[in-house]
């Protein structure tokens, strides 16, 4: 399968040392660290709830504490041992608005956070079409607070001051988008599903975790004469229902995905659309548990069509994951609603997973020679784990180049080569086991980009000896051997 070369995109952006590994979003905010952006603890439908989430640092010190022991009011019956476990609560990042299945979209009022990677509002337009927009309440970016009409001092990304409250129909890779602020109106300039959140960088950005330091809600009012865009929990799946939705579009929400799809093809997938979900649910778990935390702060990922990427990638990382058309509209061992059956090719969905999981808490520069090797280490556990290693592409020819590689092969060739660097970093999951991977990215949570080095003579050589310190405190030995065998290049 191909997959995407985010190096090129990186390139592209502008990032050709460490002093630009910043630069794939350029809102001026620390760059790297999960576990200094502040957590919300909202139901996106809950705004009152949302606007206190939002206040001031000292402010919520100062607020009442709900009791930890109590029950949550939302929080379903325990589940029967015939109806499966209960599923997991929402991500307070999560908008999972609800909507009418038909009829107009008219009011509804939305909750969104800061660090959402772009809200669903739940309504459709038709080219032409319009919405009004409004919106109170203060996000957080840092230290500073910005309200819906953003900050200028901030930048501006594609023509809107960044901070600010901006809409898009669908979410195409760096598409247009419309500044809406504390008031404004969108038209749709073609057919699509409408969502909202702050512009914080470009779409590209957000794949390297230029959220992650945001924080706050705001309230954001929507109103529509248009159809409606629904979010249908796969639990509650009723697909002869589907027919009803007069859009014709449907976003399906798993535990941990959401895939953003047609009626038709979910029709089409019927007998295999549960199990798909759950597969790409599963995927997102058994990459959690070997990265240790989930990405974007543990809010859901979206797998969405994009035909606008098809000229420079496959799919492409980020939240939302886009996609070729073809894994939503093609062959049966293609398409994302059969990803539960055995013949369909996993390799690219848990390999653009692994691309987020991977930066999850923003640290990425450790990647610098080939942001596409690291992914493909939870690509292989994922079909490991899950049983999933037939039928699916390279699991068994990554290693083919190696001979010829050991007898006379030079660096570039190496640094070029994606699996033919996975065959290097296999060699240390071989000789320390999965758990190696936990300790390597326990420790790229506590490093951010700034501490890591690039550079060097040789070429790469100090990023590959921060790799080499880092592996050798995971396995707890020095592992210079490995890369001297590999003449992997060390400074």
């Amino acid at each position: 399968m191909r997959t995407l070369c985010l190096m090129l995109l990186v390139a592209l952006a502008g990032c050709d040392d460490a002093g630009d590994a910043g630069d794939a979003g350029e809102i001026t905010l620390d760059f790297g660290r999960a576990d200094a952006a502040p957590d919300g603890g909202v139901d996106a439908g809950r705004a009152d709830a949302a606007r206190a989430d939002a206040a001031p640092p000292d402010a919520a010190a100062d607020a009442d504490t709900p009791d930890a022991d109590a029950p949550d009011e939302g929080a379903p019956d325990a589940a029967s041992p015939d109806m499966g476990p209960p599923p997991p609560p929402d991500h307070p990042l999560d908008a999972l608005p609800e909507v009418p299945f038909a009829g107009p979209y008219g009011t509804r009022t939305l909750a969104v956070h800061a660090g959402t990677n772009w809200a669903a509002t739940g309504l459709y337009l038709r080219a032409g079409q319009s919405a009004s927009i409004t919106a109170e309440g203060r996000w957080q970016v840092g230290r500073s607070f910005v309200g819906p009409a953003g900050n200028p001092a901030l930048g501006q990304e594609r023509g809107c001051d960044k901070g600010g409250l901006v809409a898009r129909v669908g979410l195409r890779f760096e598409d247009a988008i419309t500044c809406i602020g504390a008031a404004g109106e969108i038209v749709a300039p073609r057919d699509g599903a409408v969502y909202v959140g702050m512009i914080a960088s470009t779409d590209l950005g957000e794949a390297y975790g230029d959220r992650l330091q945001l924080d706050g809600y705001l309230d954001v009012t929507v109103t529509s004469d248009g159809a409606t865009a629904p979010l249908v929990r796969v639990r509650d799946l009723d697909v002869g229902a589907l027919a009803a939705i007069e859009s014709g579009v449907v976003e399906l929400v798993g535990d941990h995905v959401i895939v953003a799809t047609t009626v038709a093809e979910v029709e089409r997938d019927a007998e295999t659309v549960v199990a798909a979900l759950g597969t790409l649910d599963a995927i997102w778990e058994t990459e959690e548990a070997l990265r240790g935390q989930g990405p974007f702060r543990g809010q859901r990922v979206r797998f969405v069509e994009d035909e606008t990427i098809v000229e420079f990638a496959y799919m492409l990382a980020g939240n939302p994951i886009r996609c070729a058309p073809d894994l939503l509209h093609g062959g049966p061992d293609q398409r994302i609603l059969r990803a539960g059956e055995p013949r369909t090719d996993i390799w690219g969905f848990a390999h653009e997973l692994g691309h987020v999981f991977s930066f999850a808490n923003g640290t990425w520069v450790f990647q610098y020679n080939n942001v596409e090797v690291f992914p493909n280490i939870f690509t292989i556990n994922v079909l490991q784990t899950l049983g999933r290693e037939a039928f699916q592409p390279n699991i068994e020819t990554y290693c083919d180049g190696r001979a010829a590689w050991m007898a006379d092969g030079d660096y570039p060739t190496f640094k070029a080569d994606p699996f033919l660097q996975l065959c290097f970093l296999m060699d240390f999951t071989a000789a320390y086991g999965w758990e190696f991977w936990q300790a390597f990215y326990g420790i790229i949570d506590e490093t951010p980009n700034e501490q890591i080095p690039v550079g060097g003579n040789p070429e790469h050589a100090n990023t590959w000896g921060f790799l080499r310190d880092a592996f050798s405190q995971a396995a707890g030995e020095d592992v210079t051997p490995i890369f001297e065998a590999w003449r992997v290049p060390l400074p």
